[in-house]
Order: C-alpha cells, then structure tokens, then sequence
C-alpha cells in the first residue's frame, strides 16, 4: 500500500466490516500510522483493476520462539463484490506468500469463520491446510513455495 490508497482501503474495510456485520472505525489516517514507515506495525496489501482498487489484505510477521522459525499472519483480506471469483485474492495470497518466501518466512496463517463456506474453501483450494478444531488455517514447505511461485498480477 502506498499513502495514496489508503482512502481506498479504509473504504473496503468497511465493506469487509459489513460483510460480517459490522461497523469499521477504521480511517485512512489509522492505515497511514500503523501499515507505513519505520513503525509500522503490520502490511496493506492493495490489488487493483483497471488501475481502481479492487482488494486488500492485511498482514503482519511473528517469530515461533519453540520452533525458531518466522511466520506471517494474513489478518484480513477482502476483494470488492464485483470482482469476487476473479483470481483477485489468490492473487493477492500468492503475493503475500511470494515475499513472505524471499523474506525467509516459513509458514503463512490465517483464519476464517465457520459460516464463512467461501473463504475455506479459498484458503483450502489455495493449499492451506486447517489446523483442527479452529477455522485456523496454514501452509508451509512444498505447498508455501508452489503458491509464492503462482501469479500475484
């Protein structure tokens, strides 16, 4: 994300918001302080179409201090209705894995409602595995890499 988006991206967070029922406070500014510069806390990521936004994702890396090894969580992700079903997330998630991979990231997560029957079956088709009885999805090893190998355009 670029300062320029993050109008954009407060606008879709709404969206995502309503789409579960509720209420986003989130402005622009909130996006500005906490996904840019040195003290960022996590990563917007933007997909457009047509140069228009069309799908964001929020992430943020931790460290597994039991089994040494760094991961990154995929906080939020949405794609506007009308682009739905159109490769837009998963190119978005490819994208997400491709510079968690150059950065030395060995396992990406995220989760997903239950009632949510669309995002798990995204997230399966895209070879995250489901870590049993949370709707707690991740992928790591040979599957992490063949997905940062997909195409992120």
């Amino acid at each position: 994300m670029r300062r320029k988006d993050a109008a954009a991206v407060a606008k879709m967070m709404r969206g995502l918001a309503a789409f579960h029922g509720d209420v986003s406070r989130t402005t622009p500014r909130h996006f500005i302080d906490h996904c840019l510069g040195a003290k960022k806390l996590g990563d917007a990521w933007i997909a457009s179409v047509d140069k228009k936004p069309a799908g964001f994702a929020v992430t943020y890396d931790w460290m597994n201090f039991v089994r040494v090894r760094k991961g990154r969580a995929i906080d939020l992700l949405y794609v506007e209705n009308g682009h739905r079903g159109r490769g837009i997330g998963a190119a978005l998630v490819a994208a997400i894995a491709k510079d968690a991979v150059k950065k030395g990231i060995q396992r990406v997560n995220t989760s997903a409602q239950a009632k949510n029957k669309n995002a798990n079956a995204f997230y399966k088709s895209l070879g995250f595995e489901r870590s049993h009885p949370s709707n707690r999805y991740g992928i790591d090893g040979p599957a992490l890499k063949r997905l940062s190998e997909q195409k992120d355009t």
